[in-house]
């Protein structure tokens, strides 16, 4: 039993990690990787000016049930115990309401700065990044490594 739960859990180690293997490509041709960062932290500065951070809190509250108390006569003894008990407890989160109307802003100021964006794979071989640095439009890139900070 206990070979088939780790077969489990690494599968589902593959399943996760293999979500994370995509970048977000910055495409503008002759454009340096300095200057891609800088553009794109002078959009990021905009749109939070424009955009500012709403942190919302949600709370959900718990539920209690003690359940009912039973008792049983053995003889000349009481025997009691609790049957249905049940406690989950209550959950705090937080989250930026304005996250997502932030990254579209963020992408619009790129855009208007000549960048087109493309979610690719991540590159993994020498071959590959090779054939993507040597792209002359976005379409040609079939992967990408992660540039920027």
């Amino acid at each position: 039993m206990k070979r088939f739960a780790f077969a489990i859990t690494g599968l589902t180690t593959i399943i996760i990690l293999s979500g994370c293997s995509t970048v977000t490509l910055l495409w503008k041709p002759g454009v340096s990787i300095s200057q891609k960062q800088y553009d794109y932290d002078e959009c990021t500065i905009e749109a939070m000016r424009e955009v500012p951070v709403d942190q919302v809190t949600n709370y959900t509250p718990g539920y209690y049930n003690p359940g009912t108390t039973q008792c049983r006569q053995i003889g000349d003894k009481v025997a009691c115990y609790q049957v249905g008990e049940v406690s989950i407890p209550g959950n705090i989160s937080t989250y930026d309401k304005n996250q997502a109307l932030r990254s579209r802003v963020r992408d619009r100021c790129l855009a208007a700065k000549g960048y087109q964006q493309k979610e690719v794979p991540v590159c993994t071989s020498a071959q590959q990044k090779a054939e993507a640095a040597k792209a002359t439009s976005i379409d040609q890139v079939k992967c990408g490594v992660r540039e920027l900070n």
